[in-house]
């Protein structure tokens, strides 16, 4: 029998997980044990139960404002990933700047998605959307979409694995861009996840 590789989602918001598990029922290699929110309950940690996966919430605004808040944080993560074996770990909206030693622990075994071009708009993912979207009419506009990637000790710097263009012009309001780049980051975190446990 294969091993199948076992993926953790770290989210926040968890608009991505239901592309996701979809994804995942079709990958035989592959199974998501364990999803966490770093925000509260949502449609990510519901659509997990429904699919009798194990889901956690573990709200990083607890811990932000403590003086050594973001180990704490992090230790409580680390524990929980350990607990499920999980091999992978993909970050979809978790806006949470993991510590060195959390990255190190994981290094290569953790990607995210970003609605963005990378490098161009790191950091808060809504944000990233309307520069895209503001800077459509521009002479030397720069490419929009998103990018999968390998999460490294910085803001979205990790080496990239895999992009998706999305046109800003071709809509016609910012929701409807926004929708355009979710849609696409599930079209590439999927064959991107394909292309990673292929190799």
């Amino acid at each position: 029998m294969q091993n199948k590789t076992l993926i953790a989602l770290l989210i926040g918001k968890g608009s991505r997980v239901p592309g996701i598990l979809q994804c995942v029922s079709k990958i035989k290699n592959a199974k998501v044990v364990f999803v966490l929110s770093s925000v509260g309950e949502n449609i990510g940690t519901i659509s997990a139960r429904q699919r009798k996966i194990k889901s956690s919430v573990l709200k990083w605004e607890d811990y932000k404002s403590r003086d050594n808040g973001r180990n704490e944080f992090s230790i409580r993560v680390r524990n929980l990933l350990k607990s499920y074996k999980a091999d992978l770990v993909i970050m979809a909206g978790w806006r949470v700047l993991m510590p060195e030693s959390f990255i190190k622990e994981f290094k290569g075994r953790i990607v995210n998605i970003h609605p963005s071009i990378l490098p161009l708009y790191r950091g808060d993912g809504d944000k990233a959307i309307k520069a895209q979207w503001e800077a459509r009419w521009a002479r030397d506009a720069p490419p929009a979409g998103c990018t999968l990637h390998y999460v490294d000790e910085g803001m979205d710097t990790g080496e990239p694995i895999m992009r998706g263009m999305v046109y800003p012009r071709d809509y016609l309001t910012l929701e409807n861009f926004s929708e355009a780049i979710h849609k696409k980051e599930d079209e590439v975190l999927c064959e991107g996840l394909k292309k990673l446990l292929k190799n």
